[in-house]
């Protein structure tokens, strides 16, 4: 038989006590009873309405309102022997405080299990001098392309986390001789920032692939691959993940579980800020931004004035994405590189107009000597693979 309902003041205990102490877990505790279950029943509370004022439950009782209902309205008063309107009052009931999305993400990040120290199993013993780059720009995991309709390839979660790791596995032929790595996700890791499938600023519908949190999943696992696999060729790993304006929140999702993952291995996870990121190998300054909301030029007038060794490097290239294709241009003492995508055209692209050329690329970079190398693998056969086609 089904558990009968519980009584209004055990709700309203717990909800008092979940409201004084401000997270699930800690009333929990004072309660002896599981989170889950005062998450149950502060939902119960609310929604029953004992979160309400005693005003507004009174209004609530007067108009038959369920908990559910409470919303607010107009009350008025009438004399019951004359039917004269005494008073009119409009009323709105407080909204209810939503979940600590940040305290269940924390708590969801400190029960993953750390990845165990990776072996490093080079080659050839990596010259100190070098370090390389893996600008990886507009992966958009999570669209769904279809190539009849794009005159191109097919793309969706599956088949983008076959190329990247087909692809790396190609790419870092080229790069063993480097002692340090920078992994820049640069922004559109993922193609949605939620399940409503549309950009978050400007509400464009977008053509995704399966629910959020499958992507999600998919996502951090080709990723993980990819960081492993950099640190058992590479002594130092860093990575940094960088929003776009597709993930302009997912993009914290990424940053802190990869943290959580890599936190006790030699990999290093940027937990900066989400628009911006700078560094500095020997002679060389290193930065990165999405692309979607400063110009070029003005990027490097920003990374002039707060970059702390500006003046003390010679050798300056600012990383950008976002516009799907290949441009360099030189901005003074810096060079601005807007990278080629990850990912095909998608149907808004297409029918815009906009092609892509898919690449995975590495840049090396010598301590003195500036930019000495830059490696691609154009992804166009690796998509074909994956597809089949």
């Amino acid at each position: 038989m089904p558990a009968p309902p519980l009584d209004d003041a055990v709700l309203a205990e717990t909800l008092a006590v979940y409201d004084r102490v401000g997270s699930y877990t800690g009333a929990a505790r004072e309660l002896g009873v599981t989170e889950s279950t005062v998450r149950a029943r502060v939902r119960e509370a609310r929604a029953r309405g004992l979160h309400l004022s005693p005003g507004v439950r009174s209004a609530a009782e007067r108009l038959r309102l369920a908990g559910r209902e409470v919303r607010g309205g107009w009350l008025h008063d009438y004399d019951p022997e004359t039917g004269r309107k005494l008073a009119t009052l409009y009323w709105r009931a407080p909204e209810a405080e939503p979940e600590d999305l940040a305290e269940r993400v924390a708590a969801a990040l400190a029960a993953v299990p750390p990845c165990p120290e990776v072996d490093f199993l080079p080659w050839a013993e990596p010259r100190r001098e070098l370090c390389v780059v893996y600008p990886l720009f507009d992966l958009h995991f999570g669209m769904r392309a279809w190539g009849q309709e794009t005159a191109g390839p097919d793309y969706d979660t599956g088949i983008a986390a076959r190329v990247l790791r087909d692809a790396a596995a190609a790419l870092l032929l080229s790069t063993r001789s480097a002692y340090r790595a920078i992994l820049l996700l640069g922004g559109d890791t993922l193609h949605a920032d939620d399940d409503t499938a549309q950009t978050p600023r400007h509400r464009h519908v977008l053509d995704v692939d399966s629910r959020h949190d499958k992507v999600l999943r998919a996502t951090l696992e080709a990723l993980e691959h990819f960081v492993v696999l950099l640190a058992r060729q590479h002594h130092e790993v860093v990575v940094k993940v960088l929003r776009g304006n597709h993930d302009e929140s997912a993009c914290r999702v990424l940053k802190y579980a990869l943290h959580a993952r890599f936190r006790d291995t030699r990999v290093q996870v940027d937990l900066g800020s989400d628009d911006f990121f700078m560094t500095n190998w020997g002679d060389n300054a290193l930065f990165a931004y999405h692309g979607d909301r400063i110009p070029p030029q003005r990027a490097v007038f920003f990374f002039a004035d707060v970059c702390p060794f500006w003046s003390t490097t010679k050798h300056r290239i600012i990383y950008t994405g976002h516009y799907h294709k290949l441009q360099t241009e030189d901005f003074g003492a810096a060079v601005v590189e807007t990278v080629r995508p990850f990912a095909p055209a998608d149907h808004w692209a297409a029918s815009s107009g906009y092609t892509s050329r898919p690449t995975l690329r590495a840049d090396m970079f010598h301590a003195t000597r500036g930019r000495v190398a830059v490696h691609t693998v154009a992804l166009d056969q690796f998509l074909r693979d994956a597809t089949g086609a």
